[in-house]
């Protein structure tokens, strides 16, 4: 009988550290913030260029970063410090958009350099990170926002020009922006 009861406790304690071990902590504060930013920066340059400005359109891709990237770190910080300890897949889901951003850095340089269109590989890119985020986490809408990008970066040789950028604000606002609201709330929930 005292046998049975020291093996039920290591079951719940090794349960314990599984659930743990697989926890991601997730609120889909960087959906929101990188939606609402690639989707003003479209929507910001489709109205610049079609009032008629050229090339300096291109900058407002680099404000979003200058406001992104700080916003999205001291975020990370502040919550890092008050949650604590992270888990393995924390550094994992991590590493994933380390490596997106590195990979996203050099596509848009390349495609720079060859004077191709950067928006479908991009939209490949970001499909992939979402796809393998919903994965991780479990969310089935983040999953289902990569199928947007993907569908959107199929379809992208369809759309040329100016318009393209409020296709791709609404492709973000689908893929991105909403599977954000959706996690928000989910989070808040479980807090």
């Amino acid at each position: 009988m005292e046998k049975e009861s020291v093996n039920q406790k290591l079951d719940l304690v090794h349960e314990m550290i599984s659930m743990a071990r697989n926890r991601v902590t997730e609120t889909g504060f960087h959906f929101l913030l990188w939606g609402v930013l690639v989707m003003m920066a479209s929507i910001s340059q489709y109205l610049m260029l079609r009032a008629g400005m050229g090339n300096e359109t291109n900058l407002v891709w680099l404000g979003i970063s200058i406001i992104g990237v700080p916003v999205g770190v001291i975020y990370e910080k502040r919550r890092s410090a008050k949650e604590g300890a992270s888990s393995s897949f924390d550094r994992i889901y991590s590493q994933l958009w380390l490596g997106f951003g590195l990979a996203l850095f050099l596509t848009i340089f390349v495609s720079i350099m060859h004077k191709v269109n950067p928006t479908p590989f991009i939209l490949l890119l970001v499909g992939l990170a979402t796809f393998v985020s919903g994965a991780i986490i479990r969310f089935v809408p983040l999953v289902a926002g990569a199928f947007v990008f993907w569908l959107a970066a199929g379809l992208s040789p369809l759309f040329d020009g100016v318009d393209y950028l409020l296709i791709y604000a609404a492709v973000i606002f689908l893929g991105y922006v909403i599977p954000g609201i959706m996690l928000a709330k989910k989070s808040k929930l479980h807090v």
